[in-house]
């Protein structure tokens, strides 16, 4: 059995980085998305309190950071 050389271990992590990051800015751009969906319609309604808009605005701002903060839990299976 042949064990993996260098190149391809460090190969690998930016491949497994990626992923990791695909997923986690597709749920941002979904909660952005649903959003948008659901809040634009009741705003140009008038039927959204502005109080109600700049809470889910802000939670969406909050979402969005704490799943870009995710990615620091990431480690790499490389050390040196």
């Amino acid at each position: 059995m042949s064990t993996p050389s260098a190149l391809t271990t460090v190969a690998a992590d930016p491949l497994d980085t990626s992923r990791i990051e695909l997923v986690i800015g597709g749920m941002t751009l979904f909660w952005a998305f649903a959003y948008n969906i659901a809040a634009l319609p009741l705003a140009a309604a008038g039927l959204l309190n502005p109080l109600i808009a700049g809470a889910a605005m802000a939670l969406s701002s909050v979402f969005v950071v704490s799943n870009s903060l995710r990615l620091r839990r990431f480690q790499t299976g490389l050390t040196d």
